[in-house]
């Protein structure tokens, strides 16, 4: 096969000048169609590199804007928490108080509970031990009064048998009474 350069060098006849014409007419559009793709091809590259510097710039910012978001997101998180664990911990503390508040109630609740019955117990041991003391009391005044009685009767009986065996004035008598009295009060029969 001839090539092009061969065809246009040849001399042409007339129905070759026509299509020689006609090839030069084609490689001429051609030559301008391939201009032209290059330069839209140029103009797509630099077109593509601008879009991808403006996607990659779109793409960057939006990126940021991503990661900001999702640390303030994640600052806005670690804030609930931490309201949370405040609310948390100041619950926990009101409970810890009012359960503190009630063991104290109850115990004071026992402890008065524990102290009367401790009183009232007290309180009955000491009457125990009062009307004890008081029947000790009367059984020894008792006693006592029986000893006084006693001796006032052998007094009586000591006096009377001396007076009876001896006759004797009123003022002997009288004298002797007294005489029995000093006696009684030396011997501690009378106060």
């Amino acid at each position: 096969m001839p090539s092009l350069n061969s065809l246009l060098n040849k001399k042409p006849s007339s129905t070759d000048a026509n299509s020689q014409d006609l090839i030069k007419q084609a490689i001429k559009k051609a030559q301008k169609i391939l201009g032209k793709a290059e330069l839209e091809g140029a103009e797509i590259i630099a077109d593509s590199k601008l879009l991808s510097k403006k996607l990659e710039a779109q793409y960057g910012e939006a990126l940021a804007k991503q990661v900001e978001k999702a640390q303030t997101d994640f600052e806005n998180y670690l804030e609930e928490l931490k309201t949370r664990t405040e609310q948390a911990q100041l619950l926990t503390q009101e409970f810890t108080k009012q359960r503190v508040n009630d063991i104290f109630e109850q115990f004071e609740q026992n402890l008065a509970t524990f102290l009367t019955s401790t009183e009232q117990k007290s309180v009955a041991a000491i009457e125990l031990e009062l009307k004890a003391a008081r029947s000790l009391i009367d059984t020894y005044k008792t006693q006592q009064l029986q000893l006084i009685d006693e001796n006032i009767i052998s007094m009586l009986e000591k006096t009377l048998s001396i007076v009876l065996s001896k006759r004797l004035t009123l003022r002997d008598h009288t004298d002797l009474v007294y005489e029995a009295l000093e006696k009684a009060k030396i011997e501690k029969f009378v106060a």
